[in-house]
């Protein structure tokens, strides 16, 4: 039950990982490194990379990725097991992404 909070973090790292590696490569882009939650690419493809990262991330997280592990977790626990209620959320706005200049180094 530990683990859970901080695999499911992970879990979200690692998919943000698969998404901008697969977006770099439809770009054309296929020089990159990655490890956990860094990324690593040619200083030419620099200017590319920092906007594509953002872009998934942005996307990536649009959705409702908790109520989604919600849902997809209830269909695995008892029927009289209930889970809490997700807390609540405050107002970021995950395409404040595409703003910062400090998100990913």
């Amino acid at each position: 039950m530990n683990a859970l909070a901080p695999n499911f973090i992970h879990s979200l790292d690692a998919a943000a990982e698969v998404l901008t590696f697969d977006a770099l490569r439809q770009q054309g882009i296929t020089e990159v490194l990655g490890q956990h939650d860094s990324y690593g690419c040619l200083a030419a493809d620099a200017v590319t990379v920092y906007g594509t990262i953002r872009k998934v991330w942005a996307t990536m997280f649009e959705e409702d990725l908790l109520q989604t592990f919600v849902k997809h977790v209830s269909h695995e626990l008892p029927k009289n097991v209930l889970l809490p209620e997700r807390p609540t959320y405050g107002t970021l706005n995950p395409k404040k992404i595409l703003e910062s200049p400090y998100f990913f180094s």
